[in-house]
């Protein structure tokens, strides 16, 4: 039986870990808030990007653009934009992100460069000897416009220069603050079948509507918005479904914690109460020696 001393030293340890794991669950409780106002805000706009989108499509049956019809080379190249967290302590958020991401890289038969955001990533992939071909750093931590829009513009330079002919990104999807989902989409080349469940509001009215200076120029400058509207989006549902997760895996440690204190306090109880019954013992056979 351990003693007193160190029952009690190893309380006070489990005690301010559970102290942090609460504040830990309490900070991505606020995170997680804010993310998803920050994903509301940016959602209207995004919507009526790809409406307007659909609208074009559906008014040029026979209409041709570069980021819908690229012609893929001899020696394609896919891209692939991995979003992770830059901490541990999300219980099985980088690990799901990253396995799914690896298992789509190899089944790839084509060239394929690894884009990572989140430090958890690169070290994953690293580890698996794989080649970080760019790192967008300090995205994750906080996520805003200006990030989207600095990976979109990566992006779109690369494949405009044929340097790359997929893009893709891997990422959490939050369904609700208990269910996650990993999901591979697709950014680059755009298909027709992308815009299939946009829907118009019901007193659309399409008959007056005109695009100036014409309709190729307004969708080379609508696909740029939209990519940074999905990209932005992945990095909010991203960065929330890692604090849903971070915010179970403190919940359950901090339960632990708790546990383990009220065990450790029934053997401290025990080894007190065992060592005032051997006082008590030592006591009695002493008065009974001296008699």
């Amino acid at each position: 039986m351990r003693s007193i001393n160190d029952i009690k030293k190893r309380i006070k340890s489990i005690d301010s870990i559970a102290t942090i794991t609460n504040a830990m669950y309490l900070i991505s409780t606020s995170k997680i808030r804010k993310a998803l106002h920050k994903y509301e805000n940016n959602k209207l706009y995004y919507i009526k990007v790809k409406q307007t989108m659909k609208h074009l499509l559906l008014h040029m049956p026979q209409f041709k653009h570069y980021f819908f019809t690229k012609n893929l080379t001899e020696n394609p190249k896919a891209a692939y934009i991995v979003i992770s967290s830059d901490k541990g302590m999300a219980g099985g958020y980088n690990h799901n992100v990253c396995s799914a991401a690896l298992k789509h890289i190899q089944a790839q038969k084509q060239e394929v460069y690894i884009f990572t955001v989140g430090n958890m990533a690169r070290e994953f992939f690293l580890h698996n000897g794989y080649h970080i071909d760019l790192e967008f750093t300090g995205v994750i931590e906080k996520p805003e416009l200006a990030h989207a829009r600095r990976i979109m513009r990566t992006i779109t330079d690369l494949f405009t220069a044929n340097h790359l002919d997929e893009v893709y990104v891997v990422y959490t999807h939050m369904i609700s603050t208990v269910s996650q989902k990993v999901q591979v989409q697709r950014l680059l080349p755009l298909l027709l079948s992308d815009f299939d469940e946009v829907k118009f509001e019901e007193n659309f009215n399409d008959v007056n509507v005109i695009y100036e200076p014409d309709p190729l120029a307004v969708m080379t400058a609508l696909v740029p918005q939209y990519l940074e509207g999905v990209l932005y989006a992945t990095l909010v549902q991203s960065y929330a479904s890692e604090h849903c997760m971070r915010m179970a895996a403190m919940d359950q440690a901090s339960k632990n914690a708790d546990r383990i204190v009220e065990e450790l306090n029934l053997e401290y109880n025990g080894a007190r109460q065992a060592a005032i019954t051997q006082e008590i013992t030592e006591i009695v056979s002493g008065s009974l020696a001296t008699k």
